[in-house]
């Protein structure tokens, strides 16, 4: 079994980071120049607004409530996705019917610009085809590098990295 939300908390952070330190310390370094008392609290007010989006990421990323398990013939995926089952929350899918592996990381530049739309890096999607035929990109949720792969040559399915 493996949990689908452990790898979120590291891109979580370094996007919340870029955006709260650089306001925090240059406040701070305005009041200490500045010699007044308002630019703190607005410092302090940040860095309260910061931890807390902190905290909250990194208890979704402890969240066991999404996950895969590995069969012989498929993948047991629980992640909330239009295709479980209302009853149980859970989707069963063959390695025949995924198509491939889509997987965003965080080394290229691609793979930072997704930061900005929501998508972390090392978040992982399967590509199937619809009762109509059509194509349908569906997120799971944010693996290893090596737990793709291991996916990808468990179930002879093809792999992209972006």
């Amino acid at each position: 079994m493996i949990y689908l939300n452990k790898k979120q908390f590291l891109p979580a952070m370094i996007l919340i980071s870029t955006m709260f330190l650089p306001m925090i310390l240059t406040i701070t370094i305005l009041s200490i120049y500045d010699h007044s008392f308002q630019p703190l609290l607005i410092a302090g007010i940040l860095l309260f607004i910061y931890l807390f989006l902190l905290f909250c990421f990194f208890k979704i990323a402890q969240s066991k409530k999404n996950y895969l398990v590995f069969n012989d013939n498929g993948l047991e995926i629980c992640c909330g996705s239009k295709y479980c089952d209302k009853n149980t929350g859970i989707w069963k899918i063959s390695y025949s019917e995924i198509e491939r592996i889509e997987y965003y990381k965080m080394s290229s530049l691609k793979g930072w610009f997704s930061l900005w739309y929501g998508l972390f890096p090392r978040c992982v999607f399967l590509t199937i085809r619809d009762c109509f035929g059509k194509e349908d990109l569906i997120f799971i949720g944010y693996l290893n590098l090596d737990q793709v792969t291991m996916l990808s040559q468990i179930g002879g399915i093809d792999l992209s990295i972006h």
